[in-house]
C-alpha cells in the first residue's frame, strides 16, 4: 500500500513540473522600454534654412548667347554679353548662373529672407537672386545689358508703386544685410501676359545680387518697438522671432539681443500681426505663434513646443 502511496506521489509531482515548464514556455517575454529614436533635424538655423528654405537653381551658360529661366514663376532674361568683370571688361565663354526665388511668407521664413530695410519694412511681390560667375570671379550686370526679371502679381489688380530693392545676403542676425531702394527708383511698370492671363512686374536688373520687387510698408500710424521673450535656452543660432503683418507679403525678423530676447522697431501701433517664433536645437524642431495687435512698447513672451517640420510649414501656410 505503501509503495502505491510513493508512486502516485511521484506521478502526481511530475505531472505539476511538466505542467509549470509548460506554462513558462508559453509566457510572453517581459517587456522592454522603447527607445526614443533620435532627432534627424538640422543642427542650427543656419542649417534648417539650407535645408528647408527655397532651393538654389544653377547652370551653366554661353555669356555670348543668352539663355531664359523661370524661378518660381518669375522668368529671368539673360540676352547675350550681359556680364563684365570687376574692371567692366565683357565676359566670354561659360558662365555660372546662381537663381533664387522668395515669394510666400512660409519661403521667407524657412529661408531667413526677411522683409527688413533701411527704415520701414518691404511689402514684396517676390524676391529673386541671380549671381554669375567665372573661375571663382563674382561677375557684373552690364550697364548696356537689358537683363529682366518679370516677378508675377499674385493677385487680380497690379499696384503701381512697387520699386526695385537690393541686397547683397539676407540675414536674421546681421543689421547690415538688409534692403535698400535701388539706383533706379522709378516705379516699374505691370505689364499684361495675354498668354497665361496674368500681370507681371518688368524689373530691369541693376545688380547680380538680390532684387525685391515691392514697396515700403507703412501707414499714418505712430510707430513703436516689438520686442518677444523665448528664454535664455535659445539664442541666435537656435532661435529666430518673426513679425508677419497681416494682409501683405511682409515678414520682418526681430533681431537677437541676448538671453533669448528679440527686438524690432519702427512697427505702427494697432497694427493686426502674427508673431512666430521658429527654433532648432539638437535635431529637434519648436514653434510657437501667436496673432496679436501691436500696442506702444509692445513686450510678448513666446514658448515654442517640439514640431515638425511638416506641422511647422502647415502653420505658416495659413498666416493672413
Amino acid at each position: 500500500m505503501k509503495s502505491r502511496s510513493y508512486i502516485f506521489a511521484i506521478a502526481s509531482l511530475s505531472v505539476l513540473l511538466f505542467t509549470q515548464c509548460k506554462k513558462e514556455k508559453n509566457e510572453a517575454p517581459a517587456p522592454t522600454n522603447p527607445t526614443t529614436p533620435a532627432a534627424t533635424g538640422p543642427a542650427n538655423l543656419a542649417e534648417l534654412f539650407v535645408q528647408n528654405g527655397v532651393q538654389v537653381q544653377s547652370a551653366q551658360i554661353n555669356a555670348s548667347a543668352g539663355q531664359n529661366f523661370t524661378v518660381g514663376g518669375a522668368k529671368v532674361t539673360i540676352p547675350s554679353d550681359a556680364f563684365v568683370d570687376a574692371s567692366g571688361t565683357l565676359v566670354t565663354g561659360t558662365v555660372n548662373v546662381i537663381l533664387k526665388g522668395v515669394f510666400t511668407k512660409k519661403e521667407i521664413i524657412l529661408s531667413g529672407a526677411p522683409a527688413n530695410a533701411q527704415g520701414r519694412l518691404i511689402a514684396t511681390k517676390g524676391c529673386v537672386k541671380v549671381s554669375v560667375s567665372q573661375n571663382t570671379q563674382t561677375l557684373r550686370v552690364s550697364p548696356n545689358a537689358n537683363v529682366f526679371v518679370d516677378v508675377p502679381e499674385p493677385g487680380i489688380t497690379p499696384l503701381n508703386n512697387i520699386k526695385k530693392f537690393y541686397a547683397t545676403a539676407l540675414s536674421i542676425t546681421d543689421t547690415s544685410k538688409v534692403w535698400k531702394a535701388g539706383p533706379d527708383t522709378n516705379a516699374i511698370s505691370p505689364v499684361f501676359n495675354s498668354t497665361d492671363q496674368k500681370y507681371y512686374y518688368h524689373a530691369r536688373l541693376d545688380s547680380a545680387v538680390w532684387l525685391n520687387t515691392g514697396y515700403a510698408w507703412d501707414t499714418v500710424a505712430p510707430k513703436t518697438t516689438v520686442t518677444v521673450t523665448l528664454g535664455n535656452t535659445f539664442d541666435a543660432t537656435s532661435g529666430a522671432v518673426y513679425i508677419s503683418l497681416n494682409g501683405s507679403t511682409t515678414v520682418g525678423a526681430l533681431y537677437h539681443l541676448g538671453q533669448g530676447v528679440y527686438s524690432i522697431s519702427n512697427i505702427p501701433i494697432g497694427k493686426n500681426v502674427v508673431l512666430v517664433a521658429l527654433g532648432v536645437k539638437n535635431g529637434t524642431y519648436y514653434y510657437a505663434s501667436s496673432a496679436t495687435v501691436i500696442t506702444a512698447n509692445h513686450s510678448q513672451t513666446l514658448t515654442p513646443q517640439t514640431s515638425t517640420l511638416s506641422a511647422i510649414e502647415s502653420q505658416l501656410l495659413l498666416l493672413p
